[in-house]
């Protein structure tokens, strides 16, 4: 399978965070670069709105739903910036999330609660290896604590209750992974999701990872908001994200980021022109949207290799065997429950090396180890989760159990190197290689 992907050396075991593009799109991608610089007005101004809306009716099945329900954006952090930001807050809101959610996001959170008087955080702490069920209880007991059931079945802007439980606070959004980061671990975000339409909060769920690693079907786990990304599991080009927005919730998404063309005030609307939701994306400042009309392309390649439910099915196969295979030599474990709920298309394994007690060595010692991975040419993040190291492995139609191998060599050499302290002295800067 390497043959369909740019010839290199480099063994890419963490194609969770950026991707790994096939060939066949980076083609299709430069053949557009050419068409937007050989002619841009034409290009501009006539053929990439109607391509776009070509490709948002396509990849919308993938997750359950139509075009109209969807939105293409640069990244799942954009995305959830962008709903985070339209959507209005009261005093007395709280915001859920977990300590496994991306930091990124939840530093975004915490801006939206600076931004916003009398709005606060609340931090649900996730453990793992643990259950689903556990994950489930843990937030069902928190929004028990501050929400009154509905008595309704779905999600929705308004409460059927005017104020919480506790010093009328309320939870007002959940923001929870499909799979986390770090851990690459699946959550259980469609019961979590039954559980704010029980209590009247809105659902919000970071699936960056979930798209080309799990079926999605929104339409029936109903969350309010959904984001995916494209470019690490789907072979799209970087950047591309996938946003949902259920139907009853799009009047709530007033504006882009930046606001473009197509946005209509509610307090100066223009005569005659009616607001759109997915319009006031298709043009919102000058960007190259070339990244975007890959996506056909590389379904189109999924399609020919096999399918989406064939590739995942290897990908998890092959992540699981040789996560075993590194834990065995390592005399470690794989992080997993007794139900086999963690496990998607990545694999975590426990490292055989110490994590230091001082926080910045442990900066300093996983920096170092990057490194001298990416100086040996292969690469899987490593993390550090309940006090261990682990590395993360993303499963692929490329990989072989030898790479598995090749990582376990590398890391060995890791374990030596520590032991003898050579994280601890400074080292010149990582040197590109000559491509």
């Amino acid at each position: 399978m390497k043959k369909y992907w740019p010839e290199s050396n480099y063994i890419n075991l963490n194609h969770g965070s950026l991707g790994f593009t096939p060939v066949c799109v980076i083609e299709a991608k430069m053949k557009m670069l050419w068409q937007m610089n050989a002619r841009p007005d034409p290009w501009d101004r006539r053929h990439t709105l109607p391509m776009l809306s070509a490709v948002r009716e396509e990849v919308a099945p993938l997750l359950g739903t139509v075009g109209d329900n969807v939105l293409i954006m640069k990244n799942a952090r954009q995305a959830i910036n962008t709903i985070l930001y339209n959507l209005k807050y009261e005093p007395g809101d709280i915001i859920v999330m977990y300590s496994t959610t991306f930091s990124s996001i939840s530093q975004m959170i915490k801006c939206v609660c600076d931004r916003n008087e009398g709005v606060r955080v609340e931090i649900i702490d996730v453990t793992f290896p643990c259950d689903h069920s556990e994950i489930v209880e843990a937030t069902e007991a928190v929004l028990r604590k501050y929400n009154k059931p509905t008595g309704v079945t779905r999600g929705g802007d308004k409460s059927t209750v005017s104020h919480g439980v506790v010093d009328k606070e309320r939870v007002r959004l959940v923001v929870m992974d499909g799979i986390s980061c770090v851990p690459g671990v699946i959550s259980p975000w469609e019961d979590i999701t039954r559980s704010c339409h029980k209590y009247g909060a809105l659902s919000l769920v970071d699936g960056a990872h979930l798209i080309g690693q799990q079926s999605v079907d929104v339409k029936k786990a109903d969350p309010d908001f959904f984001v995916s990304n494209m470019h690490k599991w789907l072979y799209a080009h970087l950047s591309n994200s996938i946003t949902y927005i259920a139907p009853r919730n799009q009047i709530l998404i007033r504006t882009s980021f930046p606001t473009g063309n197509y946005y209509e005030s509610e307090k100066y609307p223009r005569p005659g022109r009616p607001w759109l939701f997915a319009e006031q994306f298709n043009f919102n400042g000058t960007i190259d949207l070339s990244s975007y009309l890959t996506i056909p392309v590389a379904l189109k390649f999924r399609r020919d290799i096999g399918g989406e439910e064939r590739i995942i099915a290897y990908s998890r196969s092959i992540a699981l065997v040789g996560g075993k295979r590194l834990a065995k030599r390592w005399s470690t474990s794989i992080l997993e429950n007794g139900r086999g709920e963690l496990t998607a298309c990545m694999v975590n394994v426990e490292l055989p090396i110490a994590v230091p007690r001082d926080t910045e060595e442990q900066m300093m010692m996983q920096l170092w180890m990057e490194d001298m991975l990416m100086e040996a040419d292969i690469f899987a993040t490593m993390y550090v989760h309940n006090g261990k190291w682990y590395t993360r492995i993303s499963g692929q139609v490329w990989v072989e159990l030898s790479d598995f191998d090749l990582l376990g060599d590398a890391y060995d050499e890791l374990a030596e190197a520590v032991l003898r302290g050579e994280h601890l002295h400074k080292r010149p800067p990582l040197t590109m290689l000559d491509y």
